[in-house]
């Protein structure tokens, strides 16, 4: 009963304030010709054909998720689920320039629960090949470490995250993956009463002291408050960097 309220929860949270506006920028991105100029700035200018067929993997994601706002909660996961395979679906044909023919026929995940298993003990295996493992692959790269400076401007370097070969074989629980999903913890902690394994990383700027005793602000250089690194999930969890 306390897994069904914390979806509950957080479900009526993401809804809170939504707008129908909020789908304008997913709409924009249906069709095949808006598609074009975005595509061209991180790889080169597709097709029509392929650009249509990019367009058509977030029509998809928008109609899943909108068919699972008015849902109940008994199928809402499915639905999220087969919304999010389709936005996947967008990053890593527009990212490849490759046609969604292309595309592995399996998910490449599977379901190795045991008969009896409760909700929270639902497990996967992450396969060898698959859609998850080719959205990871272009994802991974993508991830980056933003901050702003001592004069408020907006910084950041890339760090990628894992490949999909050193996830390979290995099982989560649905309880492991919503113990590592940033700005669930503390809902997390008083849910299931354990510490999540996730956490916040936040720096600040070191302020040097010159000998006239005035303080100097120094570019690049930072304190780190709190610094948690994980070696991928093999020990167990994501950093959240805020």
């Amino acid at each position: 009963m306390r897994f069904l309220n914390f979806l509950e929860y957080h479900w009526c949270r993401s809804l809170k304030g939504r707008k129908v506006s909020d789908w304008t920028h997913i709409r924009f991105l249906e069709i095949a010709e808006n598609l074009k100029h975005p595509l061209k700035a991180i790889t080169r200018t597709p097709s029509t054909s392929l650009a249509r067929e990019v367009g058509v993997c977030p029509q998809q994601g928008r109609l899943f998720f909108q068919s699972a706002e008015r849902s109940g909660l008994e199928i809402r996961p499915l639905l999220l689920f087969y919304g999010t395979l389709a936005f996947a679906k967008a990053l890593v044909v527009g990212r490849n320039q490759q046609s969604l023919s292309t595309l592995p026929k399996s998910h490449g995940v599977w379901d190795v629960s045991s008969p009896n298993a409760c909700l929270t003990e639902l497990t996967v295996r992450i396969g060898s090949s698959g859609t998850f493992q080719r959205f990871n692959d272009v994802a991974a790269q993508l991830n980056q470490f933003e901050y702003y400076d001592q004069e408020s401007m907006p910084q950041g370097f890339t760090l990628p995250a894992s490949g999909s070969a050193q996830l390979q074989n290995f099982q989560f629980t649905l309880q492991d993956i919503l113990s590592r999903i940033p700005g669930l913890d503390r809902t997390y902690r008083r849910t299931f009463r354990e510490p999540a394994n996730v956490e916040s990383l936040s720096i600040q700027p070191v302020l040097q002291t010159r000998p006239s005793g005035s303080c100097e602000s120094m570019t690049a250089s930072y304190s780190l408050t709190a610094l948690v690194f994980w070696n991928s999930f093999k020990n167990g969890g994501i950093a959240s960097l805020c």
